[in-house]
């Protein structure tokens, strides 16, 4: 089920394309404006690539390999009740030459919050774009220092977009106050996307 937006919010898209997909691979996150210095959509999505694409952030070329390229930021805000799209499209292609694990496995990540109860807890499901089959373990765990090293990615961009006044929070599917995010914090398991079969 997709989220609603409320006024003085945003939901950014984060677009990749995957060597042999005709599909794009999309996850989102929100964030809030500022009121007192309010940003465009075209302004956080520029800002929220440029956040996750920081030196040793998830989605610089050096960490991410050569199947997967980032495309770039697609970022809805509402204004006066309709939506205001803005985009900041521009590729980084993944520069490591490994052999990724199938593309329908992601790297779990939990969207933290102070607040109580399953609706104020979130998950955004990241490409495993710099995963190999010997980085996951046969039960579905991340092994060694994966989980530690992932974690310490998605921190730096974490820290960029605080720096740009991006703050993360949890959007609702029916329109309530979105729940300010505390922390990103990525499971010590991978997770899997299925396709319904017909």
């Amino acid at each position: 089920m997709g989220v609603i937006v409320p006024e003085g919010f945003f939901n950014t898209a984060f677009v990749f394309n995957c060597a042999g997909l005709t599909d794009e691979i999309i996850t989102s996150l929100g964030t809030v404006d500022n009121p007192s210095l309010p940003q465009s959509a075209e302004d956080m999505a520029a800002n929220m690539r440029s956040a996750w694409i920081q030196t040793g952030a998830p989605f610089t070329a050096a960490n991410m390999t050569t199947e997967y390229t980032f495309l770039g930021c697609r970022t809805v805000k509402t204004v006066d009740g309709e939506p205001v799209l803005g985009e900041a499209m521009t590729n980084v292609v993944g520069t490591q030459s490994i052999d990724s694990i199938p593309a329908n496995t992601a790297v779990l990540v939990k969207k933290n919050t102070a607040a109580g109860g399953r609706r104020n807890r979130g998950r955004m499901f990241l490409p495993a774009v710099a995963l190999q089959g010997s980085d996951v373990l046969p039960s579905g765990f991340l092994s060694g220092g994966e989980q530690l090293a992932r974690q310490g990615q998605i921190d730096i961009a974490v820290d960029e977009m605080v720096e740009r006044e991006c703050f993360a929070v949890l959007l609702h599917s029916d329109g309530g106050a979105p729940t300010p995010i505390t922390s990103l914090a990525v499971a010590s398991q991978v997770a899997t996307q299925r396709r319904r079969m017909r």
